[in-house]
């Protein structure tokens, strides 16, 4: 095990790795502690993982999430997209960085990290420029298939999935008003609010399409920023081998039909019930339909009552599980709004995947990926699920042959991606050993 150590005035100290999530979403969190989680396995260092939004104290970053989660337990997709992957980040963000900049770097100066993670939206450019001036080397975990401008930095290493997640953080051209304006920690009132100005005046101009790109999409590069490929980063629990007899035994799946999974991570929400019933309503073929209705009891409620009453469609409704994985290693394919934990963690159990629309901007991305390699369906429509999934089931084979084709050129075994990450851990903290940070 590597031993991360600085040497300053001539005491020794273990190098520190700050690692910032936020609580928005599974997403963030989950990716923020397997990188904990990897970098504790291979080198012997200090490391303090924290929320942004805890230490920052915003009341706007933390009642977004239960917002957020209401809204999109509704089903309202189109809402949560205007008003949290547009509006928050076109008009909120400048003015979160703005109200937020002072207070980051006093909680980075309180850390004095030797090294920055990053899985949070937001505040990025404020972390690059913090890590920049302070000769401290800084990593931005993406967590999504929609690469946001925030999440691109000229100064930071980019920890991304797949080709096409590289190649759209090299589509944004670093040359903009956004990349060139930046708020010093001792900025005036007046140098903030036109710093916000300036945000709103491009946005105004109708550069929106400035604040992302999605993977899988055709555009040009435009910028050099380093990027390290690791594949779909889940946790190590889903590179191991099952018993899936034992699993559906424990599961009371015993009548040897295929099983389809539905799911909407933890949320649950009426989408599982739409997609249920869009089941039910169209071309029926006997299977068992896996419901993972998360933590919402009304759902699950809804969905027991409903598997008294389908003859052919054998419904398992389930609520709240720790052990999804399980329930990876029995489906023969994968119906979900689009999301990037469940779909990185179907390419690892080499599941088809049913991509149902709409969803969020932020995950558009999964939709080009899955047509561009074949890695399954998209479903542009919930009322067509039934006839997505007889596809699927009808050519299993040739879409997990895809889907092999497809992880053979990027690192699809935990073990890989961990010595990938840390790798990159251990050479940046070389330059830092000597002395720590600036």
């Amino acid at each position: 095990m590597e031993c991360c150590v600085a040497e300053q005035e001539g005491v020794k100290r273990l190098l520190r790795i700050l690692i910032l999530h936020q609580n928005m979403g599974s997403g963030h969190k989950r990716v923020a502690r397997i990188v904990e989680d990897i970098i504790h396995s291979r080198m012997e260092a200090e490391i303090v993982n924290i929320a942004a939004n805890d230490i920052l104290r915003s009341h706007f970053m933390n009642c977004f999430e239960p917002f957020w989660n209401w809204v999109m337990r509704r089903n309202w997709v189109a809402f949560a997209d205007f008003w949290g992957a547009f509006m928050t980040r076109a008009l909120a963000m400048p003015v979160l960085e703005a109200l937020n900049t002072t207070k980051l770097y006093r909680l980075l100066d309180l850390h004095a990290p030797d090294l920055i993670v990053s899985t949070v939206d937001g505040f990025n450019k404020t972390l690059a420029v913090y890590a920049l001036s302070n000769a401290i080397p800084l990593h931005i975990y993406t967590t999504s298939y929609s690469i946001f401008l925030d999440n691109v930095q000229p100064a930071a290493k980019h920890f991304c999935y797949f080709d096409e997640t590289a190649s759209a953080i090299r589509s944004f051209d670093l040359e903009s008003a956004y990349f060139q304006r930046f708020l010093a920690p001792e900025a005036s009132l007046g140098e903030k609010l036109r710093y916000v100005a300036s945000f709103w005046y491009e946005v105004l101009r109708g550069r929106a399409e400035f604040l992302y790109a999605r993977d899988g999409e055709e555009a040009a590069r435009r910028n050099s920023c380093q990027c390290i490929k690791v594949g779909p980063l889940v946790e190590a629990k889903h590179f191991a081998k099952r018993d899936t007899r034992a699993i559906k035994r424990r599961l009371g799946i015993t009548n040897g039909l295929p099983c389809v999974l539905i799911a909407s991570g933890s949320l649950g929400g009426e989408f599982i019930l739409d997609a249920v019933y869009a089941m039910l309503a169209g071309p029926q073929i006997p299977l068992n339909l896996l419901v993972m209705c998360g933590k919402d009891r009304r759902i699950l409620a809804r969905a027991r009552r409903l598997a008294a009453q389908t003859p052919i469609i054998r419904l398992f409704p389930f609520g709240y599980t720790r052990d999804f994985e399980d329930f990876l290693a029995v489906a023969d394919c994968v119906a979900a709004r689009p999301s990037a934990g469940i779909f990185n963690e179907c390419l690892v159990h080499h599941k088809p995947y049913i991509a149902v629309a709409p969803c969020t901007s932020n995950d558009k991305g999964i939709f080009s990926l899955v047509q561009k390699h074949r890695l399954g369906e998209v479903c542009e429509r919930v009322r067509l699920l039934s006839l997505s999934v007889r596809r699927v089931l009808e050519n299993g084979a040739p879409y997990a042959e895809n889907i092999r084709r497809f992880l053979e050129e990027h690192p699809s075994d935990f073990e890989t991606m961990a010595d990938v990450i840390a790798h990159e851990v251990i050479l940046d903290l070389e330059g830092t050993r000597a002395t720590g940070p600036v």
